[in-house]
This record gives C-alpha cells, sequence and structure tokens, in this order.
C-alpha cells in the first residue's frame, strides 16, 4: 500500500511519513501542499527533508490542478537524483495539446501481448473478490 502524506507544514509530512512508515506502508506519495505559491527550491526542500527520513520509495505526485505548484522538467531530475525517489504521478496531457507537444509529444503506447490480440484485446482486469476487507477502492489484482 503506498499511502499519501501530503500536509502543509513539513514537521506534520514527516510525521505522516513515520507514521505510514511505522504502518508497514510499502511507499508513500507526496504533492507539494501550501496556500501560497512556492518555488522549485521551496518544493525540493520539502522533498529533501522527506527522503532524508525515508525507509520506503517515496512518488513525486505532481498534481497542479490541485496544488497549484507546476513541476519544471529541471525540477523533476533534481527530484530524481534524491534516495528513495522511486517514481514521479505526472497528469494526464491530452494528446494534441501544446503541453504534450513541449515535452516531446504523447508517448506511443505498447502493443498488447500477441496472445491478448488474438482473442480481440488486452485480457479485462478481474475485480476484487466481493469478500475484500480493502473496501470501495481496492485495486484490481
Amino acid at each position: 500500500m503506498i499511502v499519501g502524506i501530503g500536509a502543509l507544514r513539513t514537521r506534520h509530512v514527516l510525521e505522516a511519513a513515520e507514521d505510514a512508515q511505522s504502518a508497514g506502508a510499502a511507499g508513500v506519495l507526496l504533492a507539494p501542499v501550501s496556500y501560497q505559491p512556492l518555488t522549485d527550491d521551496e518544493v525540493f526542500g520539502l522533498f529533501e527533508d522527506v527522503t532524508a527520513g525515508l525507509s520506503v520509495p517515496l512518488v513525486v505526485y505532481d498534481n497542479p490542478r490541485t496544488t497549484r505548484f507546476t513541476f519544471t522538467d529541471e525540477l523533476y531530475a533534481r527530484l530524481g537524483r534524491l534516495p528513495r525517489v522511486a517514481s514521479i504521478k505526472i497528469p494526464g496531457v491530452p494528446a494534441a495539446s501544446a503541453a504534450a507537444r513541449a515535452r516531446g509529444g504523447p508517448r506511443p503506447r505498447r502493443p498488447a501481448p500477441a496472445a491478448a490480440r488474438a482473442r480481440g484485446g488486452p485480457r479485462p482486469r478481474r475485480p476484487a473478490p466481493a469478500s475484500s476487507t480493502c473496501g470501495t477502492f481496492c485495486p484490481p489484482r
């Protein structure tokens, strides 16, 4: 399970990260949260502080609609060099948008495996069993 640890104060983010690790989280997800506009250096500092105390992987959550912060490619690169940063979750970009073209265009989709194409498409995901204890938001198995 990956646990979201965003908060307004760095101290609270660090406490949430410790709680998540103590509870057995396989990783944490962090978006920069603030009422005030943030700079790249402030966001980098947050992630630097958090990753210094992590023992699990961290997913950088780039969610500009919610956070009102836009990650730059340079910041992505800086964050990617921090220990424990395992992934960056980026927002979807429409294939025809200027933003997609500016970042090199949409990524090509991988073709479905030959066996799936022979059946007429990718294999459907199985829903979680009804007896599952994870609630409404169970990931597909």
